[in-house]
């Protein structure tokens, strides 16, 4: 019995020591492996910090030298008389010539969805009518409701918007159905070369675009917000 007792305690002794070590190494080098990750990502993160600051660096310019600024003199090139109103001020930008076109591309593209199905609501548009549209539009962008409908209400809350003494809402909405700057049937179908995405608005994007670098200079430092296309510095 003794002998019997003397062996199972070495071999109880031996199983739980081993399994000591065993449960040791394995924690040992669990722990070895995680201090590993983490101090190989922290090396990571710092050289890619090291990386982002010299590129941020090689392209700080702020101590460079400049020249003296050699461009026309900045600000407005136009001069409005004292006697001028807002709308000669938008016309330095939107001519009169552009209301025109928006009249007549609006009355051809209603006449022909009108081909397939008229619409006895529609008349043509005239230009005085394309004003107060336009008018409405940008007081729409000024003063901001959660539905369209609500610049017409007859609620007292909305009273003061006087916006039903210069146009209906039927025929605001008329007109809005059938806005339009560009004939459509002249652009190059979708898919195929010469297919132009700007079609519809091409030629007031243009003309816009030219008064906008015609009726103002630029100062020396100009800050590009939220650019859409790419662009490169000039020093």
């Amino acid at each position: 019995m003794e002998n019997r007792r003397n062996l199972f305690d070495i071999t109880f002794d031996t199983d739980t020591e081993n399994d000591a070590n065993s449960d040791s190494d394995i924690s040992l080098d669990s722990e070895s492996e995680i201090e590993s990750e983490s101090d190989s990502q922290s090396e990571n993160e710092s050289a890619d910090e090291n990386v982002e600051y010299s590129q941020w660096k090689a392209n700080d310019r702020s101590d460079l030298p400049k020249g003296p600024f050699t461009g026309p003199n900045p600000g407005p090139t136009t001069d409005l008389d004292a006697d001028s109103n807002e709308f000669d001020f938008f016309e330095l930008f939107f001519p009169a010539f552009l209301i025109e076109l928006l009249c007549r591309q609006t009355n051809l593209y209603a006449g022909q969805k009108q081909r397939n199905k008229p619409d006895p609501n529609w008349r043509p548009v005239v230009e005085p009518e394309m004003k107060a549209w336009l008018g409405v539009r940008v007081f729409m962008s000024i003063l901001e409701l959660p539905q369209t409908a609500l610049y017409w209400s007859k609620d007292s809350l909305f009273g003061h918007l006087n916006i039903r003494r210069v146009m209906t809402r039927d025929r605001f909405d008329k007109i809005s159905q059938y806005l339009h700057a560009n004939d459509s049937t002249t652009n190059t179908p979708r898919g195929q070369d010469g297919h132009e995405k700007l079609n519809h608005v091409r030629h007031v994007l243009d003309e816009v675009l030219r008064r906008c670098k015609e009726n103002y200079n630029p100062h020396q430092n100009v800050n590009v917000d939220e650019a859409m296309v790419k662009y490169r510095e000039l020093w």
